[in-house]
């Protein structure tokens, strides 16, 4: 196994263990910015560039390494990123300059960005190596999302998602199909 696989491994194994602690963090401590913002977390940034930096490596990172990968160039590959693209530049450009005209006495706690900056570095490696190098990982894994996606579908029914478009959504509409 060579050292990238290694670390990719790793990675994806962390992000299942950082998990529940971030949940139960959580639930107790609410992150001091916006309706909520309070002293006692650091220096502040204006919103809308404080949105902007800790946003950012979602793009640039993404597109630094996605060409890298061994399957870059498969139309799968670019299609599978490119939700993730275009949801990312809305936070990074289009929601910051929303955010700039809105006048707003708060700071964002640099604390709190640096957090969000590094996250997102980490969540972008994941998608990018994911999407251009794992490609292959989903003939072996389509039954077991099947089986998943079917047992979240049927919760979706229980619990309301307020309209959002979820991941059973796509495998109802045979998006999965394509892979």
């Amino acid at each position: 196994m060579g050292s990238d696989e290694a670390l990719f491994q790793r990675a994806v194994i962390s992000y299942f263990l950082i998990g529940p602690p971030t949940y139960i963090s959580c639930r107790y401590i609410t992150a001091p910015y916006g309706k909520h913002h309070r002293q006692g977390w650091g220096p502040t940034l204006p919103p809308s560039l404080a949105w902007f930096l800790m946003e950012s490596p979602t793009l640039w990172f993404t597109l630094l390494l996605f060409p890298f990968g061994q399957h870059s160039n498969n139309p799968k590959s670019l299609l599978l990123i490119s939700p993730f693209i275009l949801h990312y530049f809305h936070r990074t450009v289009i929601y910051p300059l929303r955010l700039h005209h809105k006048p707003s006495n708060a700071g964002y706690p640099i604390t709190v960005a640096l957090i969000a900056f590094f996250y997102n570095i980490f969540n972008s490696y994941l998608q990018a190596r994911w999407g251009s190098c794992c490609i292959l990982v989903l003939t072996w894994c389509r039954e077991h999302v099947r089986i998943i996606s079917g047992i979240w579908t049927s919760l979706g029914k229980i619990i309301p998602r307020r309209g959002r478009l979820s991941f059973p959504l796509c495998i109802e509409f045979g998006i999965l199909d394509l892979i």
